[in-house]
């Protein structure tokens, strides 16, 4: 835009007030002067056929911008949006006269863009303008990014032999069937079927058995159920560009070995440019990234998700590259780590070096010290994406060893290198260390395997060795755990002592803490839970538990006086149960409800109550009496007819049963006459009840009714 000719056309006076556009034109340049009240705010200037365009408020610089900035309107939006809205509005905007707007979109009509508003087409002028202005740059950036590219030198041509020999660990000879022979991937010869033999007893060779190829003498593995062994790895070369930059790159390498050939690829991925400090002041970033974008190209965009992972670093003069860069106080532990062929993810490692205070010092203590698995398990802990950050378990400030992991004993941060543990079995030699408790190496091995920290045993540390724990798992695994994994039962094992001691339990008890099955108890405390959950839903709503009481006992006059006359000769105790009679018909439908089962839900539990037929008492655990746990319907004479639990079923059924046999044997001793002349009739009662059933033919109910009956021997012949 020739601002200075612009600028030297004198302005026209607007005759009217308000907010008022003038039009001039300049041969394809429309230019529009702003007024507010007869004075000039602004100029603005638009090419009708390039679409360049620009203005220059009174006292200011022009500027390359909209029109709709010129105004004081949002350059994001488009002009049809400012229609009364934000305090903005295009059709405020007037011409002087009918004849000036006439002739500006005169003028614009040449531009195109069919029949719309004046400003409307200013808008698409500008807007072709913009893109073609960023299509220019980013071709001018792209040709640039892609001549800078194009110096990166070319990787070795050993680089290939050089990284087969870092991961070719096996040979292999791979079977044709339709050939009916095998095919050396190591030296490319064809041998026949019959002249193969394993190395073990010479017989004939089978999937994955050793053998040696006939040809080249090697010992190799052979591959009868597969045609290939795919292995991937990755390849960072390091190397000097210019004097203002070095590169660094990342190849995703992919070794395959098949019939007679073994084949190295490698892909760039990514590129790393380490610019020198200071060297162009106007460079904002010392590092830059470029990701290729599956074309060969490279951009500074990742669409294709590209990442820099595990890999070798190619062995170099890497202070040349390095020095006076962001990653020059990783030029000594580079050369280090390449000599001595570490895989590791040299990105991250980068990345710590320039952001982690002393991370080389630490990456050197481990190479040195031989903890390989530690040093890289400590690079994948740098934090790409998190400002380079480090979420291990190291402390990187440490200026010792034992200061760097935590541990004072010497001979557990031994230990970790002999074994080349990671930070798995640096946790539990720092419970040791800081706990004084030996870690047996089978218990390790253990923990480890099946990903346990010793934050998981917690909940039982202060009361069970490593070794013991193990050892319960496993015990608890074979018996009732066959198809959970070992960290879903410690997961059950906690959840039921979490249960335990919210329900008041002594959590010092051995019987408590350490059950002897496991599964039986937790899903008793789980019942419980819900339980004790159901009977305090329960005493919240005391009008309604009164009204169903009053109800209760107009229907059944006699039944919580029957239950009262029995109290003192029922009710029963040892060191681990409790016989209670309930105080009122309330309680056996709570009762009913909290153990999911009959009782409480059906009248005729009451009718035998009010006939004094039967009796409806609780069974509870002298440790939670207020839980409900078994409901104990008896005879007068002590015989019971039924004993169930939580949906009708018997936990821990033979214990129960030795502790009812006690509670007969001792209610035997409490019985009135009274008591016994009922218990004759409710025998009868039984016995008739028992014959209709058996007319009907339920099965079903008859066998629950026999595995529940416990009679309490009567001389009932010496009572007639």
């Amino acid at each position: 835009m020739r601002w200075r000719l612009i600028e030297k056309i004198q302005e026209q006076k607007p005759k009217k007030k308000g907010w008022i556009v003038k039009p001039q034109y300049i041969g394809d340049i429309l230019l529009l002067d702003i007024y507010t009240d007869k004075v000039r705010e602004s100029r603005y200037c638009i090419h009708r056929e390039t679409g360049e365009h620009g203005y220059k408020k009174i006292g200011e610089k022009q500027k390359q911008s909209k029109l709709i900035t010129c105004l004081g309107g949002n350059p994001m939006e488009s002009y049809r949006y400012y229609h009364c809205s934000y305090g903005f509005d295009m059709n405020d905007l007037k011409f002087d006269s009918k004849n000036e707007e006439k002739e500006t979109e005169e003028f614009l009509k040449k531009a195109g863009y069919g029949n719309c508003d004046w400003y409307e087409k200013i808008e698409y002028l500008e807007m072709e303008f913009n893109r073609e202005k960023r299509w220019v740059t980013q071709m001018q950036k792209s040709k640039k990014q892609q001549d800078l590219i194009n110096q990166i030198p070319r990787i070795p041509r050993n680089i290939r032999e050089w990284l087969y020999e870092k991961e070719c660990e096996e040979e292999y000879i791979f079977f044709d069937k339709e050939k009916g022979s095998w095919g050396c991937s190591c030296c490319g010869a064809e041998i026949p079927d019959a002249e193969l033999k394993r190395l073990s007893d010479g017989k004939k060779v089978r999937h994955n058995d050793l053998t040696e190829c006939p040809n080249c003498k090697k010992k190799i593995v052979a591959k009868k159920r597969t045609d290939r062994v795919k292995k991937k790895t990755g390849l960072y070369f390091i190397s000097p560009l210019n004097r203002e930059a070095s590169v660094i790159q990342y190849y995703d390498v992919k070794i395959t070995w098949e019939y007679r050939r073994c084949t190295v690829e490698l892909d760039e991925s990514v590129l790393v440019m380490a610019y020198k400090i200071g060297v162009n002041p106007r460079r904002k970033h010392n590092v830059k990234l470029f990701y290729e974008d599956g074309w060969g190209n490279f951009e500074t965009s990742n669409r294709k998700n590209k990442r820099a992972k595990e890999g070798y670093l190619y062995p170099g003069e890497y202070g040349e590259a390095l020095e006076n860069t962001e990653y020059q106080d990783g030029i000594r532990v580079l050369h280090q780590l390449a000599a001595a062929g570490e895989r590791l993810n040299y990105n991250k490692l980068l990345i710590g070096i320039q952001r982690l205070l002393n991370f080389e010092n630490v990456v050197e203590y481990l190479f040195k010290g031989r903890f390989h698995r530690m040093l890289r398990e400590t690079v994948e802990k740098v934090d790409v994406w998190g400002g380079g950050s480090y979420y291990g378990k190291l402390r990187l400030t440490g200026e010792t060893l034992e200061e760097v992991f935590k541990i004072k004993d010497r001979q557990k941060i031994n230990r970790i290198r002999d074994q080349d543990g990671g930070e798995e079995m640096l946790a539990w030699m720092r419970w040791s260390d800081t706990s004084n408790k030996k870690v047996s190496q089978d218990t390790l091995e253990y923990m480890i395997a099946n990903g346990i920290d010793p934050g998981d045993i917690e909940f039982v540390e202060d009361k069970m060795s490593p070794q013991q724990v193990m050892n319960y798992i496993e015990k608890q695994r074979a018996a009732g755990y066959q198809y959970r994994t070992v960290p879903e039962v410690l997961g059950q094992w906690g959840d039921y002592l979490s249960m335990c001691k919210a329900q008041n339990k002594n959590m010092d008890d051995e019987m408590v803490y350490k059950p002897r099955d496991l599964k039986l108890r937790h899903d008793q405390a789980v019942t419980d839970a819900n339980q004790l959950q159901i009977v305090k839903e329960m005493e919240r709503n005391k009008e309604v538990r009164a009204a169903k009481a009053k109800k209760m006992r107009e229907k059944y006059p006699q039944a919580e006086k029957n239950l009262e006359d029995i109290r003192a000769r029922y009710e029963y105790e040892n060191a681990e149960y409790i016989i209670i009679v309930p105080h009122d018909l309330v309680e056996i439908i709570e009762e009913g409800q909290a153990l999911h089962h009959c009782a409480g839900a059906t009248e005729r539990y009451f009718d035998r109550i009010e006939s004094r037929e039967t009796y409806i008492c609780f069974l509870r655990r002298v440790e939670q009496p207020g839980i409900p746990f078994y409901t104990i319907e008896v005879e007068p004479s002590g015989t019971i007819r039924q004993h169930r639990s939580y949906m009708d079923k018997e936990p821990g059924i033979e214990e129960i049963r030795g502790f009812l046999r006690e509670w007969q044997k001792e209610l035997k001793k409490r019985l009135t006459e009274k008591d016994k002349q009922l218990a004759m009739i409710s025998k009868e009662k039984r016995e008739q009840n028992i014959a209709e059933l058996k007319e009907k033919n339920n099965t079903r109910v008859l066998k629950g009714l026999a595995e529940d009956f416990m009679e309490n021997l009567i001389d009932f012949e010496k009572m007639a």
